[in-house]
């Protein structure tokens, strides 16, 4: 598994702190009340999860931030999009907003991996691993 070590604190504001995953990073889930005001989420930041893109493709973030559309770097843009859907289910204009790019874009580039994913088990190979880590993360139980 990619998860090594997973520990929760949790302090004043209801932050919770983990150090998860090869890289021993720390990451903070979010908290946050829902419309109802009844239920408090906890998601994983987007910086995070692009974070851990960034160092699996090697690719800079600022690079993956940019505008450059390179094959290399819009691909990997893409399985940020998809892993950011799938995981936290952000809303398209959130995961725009931290791109610098218009929500219909987010939804090409989450369509698009999906139907790459479906037809080349190549793009699987890097988003299975990130997916499971932040999925098993997502489920260490918080007392």
């Amino acid at each position: 598994k990619l998860v090594q070590k997973a520990k929760a604190l949790e302090n004043k504001n209801l932050m919770f702190y983990l150090k998860i995953g090869v890289w021993g990073a720390f990451y903070r889930l979010e908290t946050f009340k829902s419309s109802n005001k009844k239920k408090i989420f906890k998601r994983i930041p987007i910086r995070y999860i692009v974070e851990e893109v960034c160092k699996y493709t090697e690719i800079p973030i600022e690079e993956l931030i940019g505008t450059c559309r390179k094959r290399h770097l819009v691909e990997a843009r893409y399985l940020c999009f998809a892993l950011i859907r799938n995981l936290e289910l952000y809303s398209y204009n959130e995961i725009g907003k931290f791109f610098n790019r218009d929500h219909s874009t987010v939804i090409y580039g989450y369509n698009e991996y999906k139907d790459w994913m479906d037809v080349y088990p190549e793009f699987k190979i890097y988003y299975t691993p990130i997916y499971k880590m932040f999925k098993s993360l997502k489920e260490i139980k918080h007392e």
